[in-house]
């Protein structure tokens, strides 16, 4: 159990979780990892400077973190000073410096200056050194190797929703980014099956809002697909989810 306050206390809200060991848990809130053992002690902590580590929230993004050669950190983080995103490679053993990784911005919004509303950050995932990432509004795919530096994009298109979404020019209040969340396609993150070494994506699709009903209908609206991907991020097929049965609150 984790605890709120004292000296194992992690007092801000969690938003990711690693397993790095059998007697070793990493937790993170949005500034500071904690490692824990077993019984909950924290062991160590680490918060890292001038960034925000780029959290797991399903409304918005998800992204996890990765741990290589059981020795190195991984993690998506925002860069305060300029709004850009990269990837810390942090040494747990403490010998190398930390090691920032650019995640470059999608094709549709290339130098990041354009309104999402809550579609800004990027979904990221992390399997061994390769860190597969995309943006909510669009459905293409990016890679980069964290040992390389080998950095690859992939057209994913979908027969279920369009391309790119349009940016958002509404107001800045709750209702309004809601409505423009719902009235159009959210292209979730991109995860790796590693025993078909294939990729899967989830893309939940845009509801109709031309008619006047309640939240609840709208939210129901939203149908959720699944894209499968090879290796080299080929679709392989898309399946249209049953409607009304798997919960699509994003």
């Amino acid at each position: 159990q984790l605890q709120r306050e004292g000296p194992d206390g992690i007092p801000e809200k969690v938003v990711g979780m690693l397993s790095v060991s059998d007697n070793l848990i990493c937790v993170a809130d949005r500034f500071t990892f904690y490692f824990l053992d077993r019984n909950g002690h924290v062991v160590k902590k680490y918060a890292p400077k001038d960034i925000s580590i780029v959290d797991c929230n399903y409304a918005i993004n998800n992204s996890a973190f990765g741990y290589l050669d059981d020795r190195y950190l991984a993690f998506p983080a925002l860069n305060i000073a300029d709004n850009s995103y990269c990837i810390v490679v942090h040494d747990m053993e403490g010998v190398d410096d930390d090691r920032r990784v650019k995640l470059d911005f999608p094709e549709s919004n290339p130098d990041g200056t354009k309104n999402f509303a809550y579609y800004q950050h990027p979904h990221v995932s992390i399997s061994g050194s390769l860190v597969v990432y995309n943006y909510g509004y669009e459905s293409r795919v990016y890679t980069v190797n964290l040992q390389s530096g080998e950095r690859n994009r992939y057209a994913v298109p979908s027969r279920y929703a369009d391309d790119e979404i349009p940016e958002y020019d509404g107001a800045m209040d709750f209702s309004a980014m809601q409505r423009y969340q719902y009235g159009n396609p959210h292209f979730m993150e991109v995860l790796y099956l590693p025993e078909k070494d294939e990729y899967v994506r989830i893309i939940l699709q845009k509801s109709d809002l031309s008619t006047d009903t309640d939240f609840e209908t709208i939210v129901d609206s939203k149908q959720l697909c699944l894209t499968y991907m090879d290796s080299s991020f080929n679709v392989i097929d898309e399946v249209l989810l049953p409607e009304k049965v798997y919960n699509n609150f994003d």
